[in-house]
């Protein structure tokens, strides 16, 4: 989940916001509940260090109850100004967002 956006970065000035779901970051997906967790200190070094080239993420927002939106962003190098923290989600709930956002990426040729 998606944490502490910092005020004016790339990633608020795109839109992002506190508790969105990160679901893919460059080619690394979320796949499960234990991916989320085992991924995140990884991804917020690169992400907040600004490290690598473009950055690529997908994240997922709440809209109604249950139901997922789902949102591409590219960034140029450099920081993005997110933090992420683990999913406070049961590992059902996680599995629901999965299926939503494969139903997602199959209808927009992620």
């Amino acid at each position: 989940m998606l944490h502490d956006i910092v005020e004016g970065s790339p990633g608020e000035l795109a839109g992002m916001q506190n508790g969105d779901f990160l679901m893919k970051y460059g080619e690394w997906e979320v796949v499960d509940f234990a991916n989320i967790i085992d991924a995140g200190d990884a991804l917020n070094l690169t992400i907040q260090q600004g490290m690598g080239g473009e950055k690529e993420l997908v994240i997922g927002r709440v809209k109604d109850g249950t139901d997922m939106d789902f949102y591409r962003f590219v960034f140029e190098p450099g920081i993005v100004g997110i933090h992420i923290v683990s999913q406070p989600c049961t590992a059902d709930e996680m599995e629901d967002i999965f299926q939503q956002y494969e139903v997602w990426k199959n209808s927009n040729d992620i």
